[in-house]
């Protein structure tokens, strides 16, 4: 661990910055923990891009691949990175840090309700951010459900809460860009 690394824990996190070479993420903040499955993904990414995805071979353009805790999605042109965390988001296994710096009650709760986490991360360097937010977002929106307290992209600093709501958002921003998944 660099010096960076080891100030970046002192900054409050309503301050830090994403890195240059930080993924562009979509957090999933959890109740309890939960492994998202190869079967869970699958179901969901049909769902998000309305097509098959098959099992993983040198000739699919859409698959899953699932090693022990590594999981990547290939969806078109895009890869993601699914991640898992039995602990807070940003902590080091504690409770959350304050939500002081959310404005509304509504993030507040859903930040300090959470015990895990589940990010969806997007690969590559150089990206095209509304795309990549567009494609993440539209997986995550299949992925949600009553266990998620509310999402955190962090490249916006923004936390929106798991209500009625979230998952026509979610879709809303999926909807800004064609995906060029087929």
């Amino acid at each position: 661990m660099g010096l960076i690394d080891n100030y970046r824990h002192l900054i409050p996190q309503r301050w830090r910055r994403p890195y240059k070479n930080d993924p562009t993420s979509v957090v999933m903040l959890l109740r309890t923990s939960h492994f998202f499955v190869k079967e869970e993904l699958h179901a969901a990414a049909e769902r998000a891009w309305h097509i098959k995805f098959l099992t993983e071979s040198k000739d699919s353009v859409n698959f899953i691949v699932q090693k022990g805790f590594v999981t990547l999605v290939k969806a078109g042109p895009h890869i993601l990175n699914v991640l898992h965390q039995n602990r807070p988001y940003g902590g080091d296994g504690s409770p959350p840090v304050s939500a002081d710096w959310l404005p509304l009650e509504e993030q507040k709760q859903a930040w300090l309700h959470h015990a895990a986490w589940a990010s969806v991360d997007y690969m590559g360097r150089n990206v095209d951010l509304q795309l990549a937010y567009c494609v993440l977002t539209n997986l995550v929106a299949e992925l949600l459900d009553r266990n998620c307290t509310g999402i955190y992209i962090p490249g916006e600093r923004f936390l929106a809460p798991n209500d009625e709501l979230l998952y026509l958002e979610l879709k809303r921003k999926a909807s800004l860009r064609d995906s060029g998944i087929t």
